[in-house]
């Protein structure tokens, strides 16, 4: 199995069909779940508040359909997370698979962690540096027969499914951080276009993604592509209580106070004149050091690099 690589596969990485999802995809229910795996990860029990919280709130809506959960500042990400996983899986043992989509290596390892502390299933994570692109058909089997959710980027979940090491329709649950990225050529996009909505059993999806990435026009969009509905924030009465407010608003700046213009011309006029010294120092110790071309030609590719990035920089301020 071929793939690009990690980020860092994606980011690394970047519709709908009709008729892709209907209500019976939004309506299907988890079940209890039960499992033997002792986490690896250190943490705390989970505390689930059952007293109206906003993120019991969220579990609660997820629980009837296909939910896009976003997130306010101070939100507990993970105690959704785990109250997700932890409450709803199938009971069907032929379709069993949570799978946790993130689209960094950093996020896997971290969602991965908090998992493994705090529901009693055996998870694990999956990501290009581990290998994963060289893996046999028998090796996929073995590591879905031993595991209940497999945390990985969405290209690993994509590349699997392109090369049939796995089925849709083994997933009970799909759950896509920062889904926000679902458009254009994301992983998350390819995977909802190419296989999602062809598919004639359907997981169950939950996103997560922080409430200002999603702008008003990309709504409809994200929730078709995603064949969910965003948890609408007139019904979260009370987030105020658990969620900090922020205020956001424009800030001027003055133009600039110096012509980058001339700056430039200043710089390249200090880039040929030191590159006119490295050309005579070079021809001065050609004879008493001749193995010191390598180290001439390695100045001048620095020299090029440290002009350009200055360049740069200039550009943006």
């Amino acid at each position: 199995m071929h793939s690009a690589s990690e980020p860092e596969r994606m980011e690394e990485e970047e519709q709908p069909r009709e008729g892709g999802g209907g209500s019976n995809s939004l309506k299907r229910k988890f079940s209890e779940i039960d499992g033997d795996q002792t986490p690896d990860c250190s943490s705390s029990p989970m505390m689930i508040d059952s007293n109206g919280s906003y993120e019991s709130k969220v579990y609660e809506v997820a629980k009837e359909r296909n939910t896009i959960a976003l997130l306010e500042t101070a939100t507990d990400k993970s105690q959704i997370v785990n109250m997700i996983v932890k409450g709803m899986r199938s009971s069907n043992a032929a379709k069993r698979l949570i799978i946790f989509l993130a689209p960094t290596v950093n996020l896997v390892k971290q969602q991965c962690c908090e998992i493994k502390a705090n529901v009693n299933l055996k998870v694990e994570e999956y990501f290009g540096a581990k290998g994963v692109d060289k893996w046999t058909s028998q090796r996929w089997e073995e590591e879905l027969s031993k595991h209940d959710v497999m945390v990985m980027t969405p290209q690993i979940l994509l590349d699997a499914l392109r090369s049939s090491f796995m089925q849709l329709e083994m997933v009970h649950l799909l759950v896509i951080d920062e889904c926000y990225r679902t458009t254009g050529n994301h992983p998350y996009a390819r995977l909802m276009k190419e296989f999602y909505h062809k598919s004639t059993d359907k997981p169950k999806i939950f996103g997560l993604t922080a409430s200002g990435f999603v702008r008003k026009d990309q709504v409809f969009e994200l929730e078709s592509l995603l064949d969910s509905k965003i948890f609408n924030h007139e019904e979260q009465k009370g987030v105020e209580i658990f969620a900090t407010t922020v205020k956001e608003g424009p800030i001027f700046y003055d133009p600039s106070p110096f012509s980058t213009l001339e700056l430039k011309e200043k710089l390249e006029t200090l880039k040929l004149k030191f590159g006119a010294s490295l050309s005579r120092l070079q021809e001065m110790e050609k004879d008493r050091f001749p193995d010191m071309e390598d180290k001439f030609q390695t100045y001048r590719k620095r020299l090029s690099i440290d002009y350009s990035e200055i360049l740069h920089c200039l550009d943006n301020l």
